[in-house]
């Protein structure tokens, strides 16, 4: 999979089942570059987005991935209600290609904003 930077959105669908009489549990993505970095995470629990319980499908969005040039893994991971204990865990569940059309340097591009100050 490619994606441009800044552009492109990144859908990643998950779908799992759990039992009724279980509480919750947390779904959990890690990006990690090809140098092995963790660069960026995502969970149900700490975005407050708690599952249901049973056959659940759910989807991370990531618009406009504001990851730079660079090869990347997804990691997927089910834990507990309080996204501490692993239940499962995916190791390379995804893989894709970040490309860009300028000349950034970096893994991520943080917005800003420029201002230009005039002395007297």
């Amino acid at each position: 999979m490619r994606f441009v930077s800044g552009m492109d959105s990144i859908f990643i669908d998950i779908e799992l089942s759990t039992p009724i009489t279980q509480t919750p549990p947390t779904v959990a993505i890690v990006i990690t570059n090809e140098s092995g970095v963790q660069v960026c995470s995502f969970s149900t629990q700490i975005d407050q987005q708690p599952l249901s319980l049973g056959q659940t499908h759910t989807r991370l969005t990531l618009p406009q991935i504001p990851l730079l040039k660079g090869l990347y893994e997804v990691d997927a991971f089910l834990l507990c209600e309080q996204g501490i204990h692993v239940y499962e865990h995916v190791r390379h569940a995804a893989h894709f290609k970040i490309i860009q059309h300028h000349l950034e340097v970096g893994v991520v591009h943080i917005p800003r904003q420029w201002q230009h100050i005039e002395e007297n």
